[in-house]
Formats: C-alpha cells, structure tokens, sequence
C-alpha cells in the first residue's frame, strides 16, 4: 500500500473513533438530563398541589378563625394569654391552638413558596441547558455529517489512488516484459549481426581469391577455363567421391559438357570452395570434376551455379 492509502486509513480509524466517543457523550448528556428534568417535573408538580392543598387549608382556617374570634368575643370569653388569671379558659387554649397551626401553615406555606421557586428555577435551568444540548447534538450531528462527506470523498481518493497504482504496477509490469523481449531481440540481432559480418568478411575472402583466380585464367585449346552455360543455373551436389563430383543439373536446364559450374556453401558458415567442369550431361543430371583449386572438399548439399555474382 502506498503512504498515501496508508495515511488515509489512519485519518478514517481516528474520524471513526472520534465519532464513537462524541455519540457516546451525547447519549450520556442525554440521558442524564433527561432524568434530572423528568425528576424535578415530578417534585414540582407535587409541590404544586401541595400548594394549592395548603392554601385551600389556609383559607379554610383564617375563615375559622374569624368564625372563632367572632364567637369568643360574643360570649365574652378571655382568651388574651396575658390576663392576670393563670388559669386559662377553653377559649383561650382553643385560640393559641389555632394561632399555632395557622403560623405552622404560614411557615409551611413559606417554605412550600421558596421550594417552588427554587424548583422553577432549576426546571428554566434544566430547560436551558437541554436548549444548550440540543444546539450541541445538532452541531455534533452537522459536523458527524460533514465529516462522514469527508470520508466518503476520502474513500473515493482512496479507491482512485489504488486503481491508478494497479494500472501503474500493471502498465510497469507490460514495459519490463517489453523491455525483456526488446533485449532479447536485440541479443538475437546482435548475434546475427555478428554471424552476418563474419559471412561477409569470408565472402569478402573468398571474392578476392576468386578475383585472383579468375585474373589467373588462361585460354587451353581454344577454350577458357571459365565457361559457364548460356542461362542462370543452379542446382545441387548429389555426390563427391573419387574426384568427380554428380550435380542435379543436365541438359533440360542447357547443361553441356566443357562448361564450368561454380562450387559454394550456404547455411551457418557460407563459403565458396571452387569450380568444377562438366565431363558427362544426362537430362537431369551431370558429372564434373573440380579444376583449379579448391578451398575445401566439396561436401553433398553444396551448391552450384553457373556464377555466383549473377549475370547482368
């Protein structure tokens, strides 16, 4: 893989495990507030009908206590707690009864007031911070979204990146193997080359050993010692034993006897070994017999033409 894809799986490990911890935040946040809030909601609404309770009881007590105070002093009854008499009347026990339950629910009251205050105020707090929470979940989800586009475009980086690396690795791989054919080809023309200059090099030889011969030739009985047929023959050696030499050339081809064939060798090592003179003409083959001198033995399968640089 390369840095590159390296570097992108990285970021995606560390974008996924960012992600896992910003949601479980939120579901913690979450749920915690959820709780506190539907708590207090309960508290406070018992508060609440406390409340109303109390205040209905309140009522109930001060319009019975105006009762009471109204009967007490119809009846003439002393109730002042601080009348010289010790002893104190129904009356007077009755009325500090009352006057306690009704301080007691005037501090119940109080207390109940300053709960219910508080308890507004932690259920705005509350709602706050649940307003806070949910700017705070949807900016985590704007940014859980934009980044989840980041990875998407990343991914698609990534996956152009790895097929431009295939088709690099591949089109390298398609040149080396190229390069390997061109090398061998070259090796291959270079060795032929080589045997090509080496064939011309003897043929160059061989040419100027024929040069010298032929500027050697003198005329016996009238005749030339070169007297090659009229037409461009060629043929083949059939057999070469005891001096004489059988070709696959005769008269059909306007082979006669006197006439001379030049003797050469192609394939790996070409060569020009020499000339012979036709004794005997059948048909379709003759006999000759080498004249001059020859380079080497002529072998079957040798060649034979009437000149070897053609005529014009």
């Amino acid at each position: 893989m390369t840095p590159v894809g390296k570097i992108l799986v990285f970021l995606n490990l560390v974008f996924s495990l960012a992600v896992g911890g910003f949601a479980v935040a939120d579901y913690t946040a979450r749920t915690h507030w959820v709780d506190s809030f539907n708590k207090l909601k309960e508290q406070y609404g018992v508060l609440q009908k406390a409340n109303e309770t109390y205040a209905r009881e309140l009522a109930s007590l001060s319009k019975e206590k105006s009762e009471l105070y109204d009967l007490l002093n119809a009846s003439g009854v002393r109730w002042d707690p601080i009348a010289k008499d010790s002893k104190e009347s129904a009356g007077e026990r009755v009325g500090k009864r009352v006057l306690m339950v009704l301080e007691d629910q005037g501090k119940q009251i109080v207390d109940l007031t300053a709960t219910n205050k508080r308890l507004t105020d932690q259920v705005s707090a509350e709602k706050t911070k649940n307003t806070e929470l949910l700017a705070t979940e949807l900016k985590y989800k704007t940014d859980v979204e934009r980044r989840q586009a980041d990875v998407a475009i990343m991914r698609k980086t990534l996956q152009d990146e790895y097929e431009k690396n295939f088709k690099l690795v591949r089109d390298y791989n398609q040149m080396r193997d190229d390069m390997v054919t061109a090398q061998i080809q070259s090796r291959t023309f270079k060795d032929r080359n080589m045997q090509l200059e080496s064939s011309l090099r003897d043929a160059a030889v061989q040419l100027a050993q024929l040069r010298t011969n032929m500027s050697a030739t003198r005329p016996i009985g009238g005749l030339s010692r070169t007297n090659p047929p009229l037409e461009n023959v060629e043929g083949l050696v059939r057999s070469a034993r005891e001096g004489l030499v059988e070709v696959s050339l005769g008269s059909d081809a306007g082979l006669a006897k006197g006439q001379t064939l030049e003797v050469f060798r192609l394939g790996v090592n070409p060569k020009y070994i020499g000339r012979i003179r036709i004794l005997d003409v059948t048909a379709s083959s003759a006999v000759g017999q080498p004249t001059g001198k020859l380079t080497g033995p002529i072998q079957v399968g040798d060649r034979v033409a009437s000149s070897i640089m053609g005529r014009n």
